[in-house]
C-alpha cells in the first residue's frame, strides 16, 4: 500500500508562496540539492495548495527514480546492476571494436568480478547454441 503524504510543503516567504521539500541524503547525487525551493507565483493559498501537488508528484518521481539507481547512475539492486553493467561491456566491446577484457575496464572495478561471471555466462550460452562443424559433415 502506498503511503499518503500529510502535510504541506509551502512556505509563505513575502507575499509569495514557495513549495519547499528536503531532500534525503541518499537521493542528492539526482537532485544535486539539499533542499528543493520553488517559487509557485502566487500569493493567493488556494492556488498555491493546487499548485503544490504537481511539484509533490514531480519530487516523488524523482525520488523513486534516485533511490533506484546509485551516485554512478546504475541501479542499486546488485542484481540488476551487473545486469546492466555486463550488457554494457557486450555492447560496448561490439560497437567499438574491443576485445571483452578492454570493454570491461569501463566497469567500476568493485563490479568487476561479478560482471565477469555474467559474461562468461552469456559466452557460454552462446558457445551452446553456435552450430559445431567438423570436417568429416562438410564432405
Amino acid at each position: 500500500m502506498r503511503r499518503v503524504r500529510t502535510g504541506t510543503h509551502l512556505k509563505h516567504i513575502g507575499n509569495v508562496w514557495y513549495y519547499l521539500r528536503a531532500v534525503p541524503a541518499d537521493a542528492r547525487h539526482v537532485f544535486d540539492v539539499v533542499k528543493v525551493k520553488r517559487s509557485l507565483d502566487t500569493s493567493n493559498y488556494i492556488d498555491a495548495r493546487r499548485l503544490e501537488k504537481a511539484h509533490d508528484i514531480e519530487f516523488e518521481e524523482k525520488l523513486q527514480q534516485a533511490r533506484r539507481s546509485g551516485a554512478d547512475g546504475y541501479p542499486r539492486d546488485p542484481a540488476a546492476r551487473v545486469e546492466e553493467l555486463a550488457d554494457q561491456v557486450m555492447l560496448s566491446a561490439a560497437e567499438d571494436g574491443i576485445g571483452l577484457d578492454e570493454a570491461l575496464l569501463i566497469v567500476p572495478e568493485a563490479d568487476r568480478p561479478a560482471v565477469n561471471r555474467v559474461i562468461d555466462g552469456y559466452v557460454d550460452e552462446a558457445d551452446k547454441k553456435a552450430p559445431t562443424w567438423s570436417y568429416s559433415s562438410v564432405i
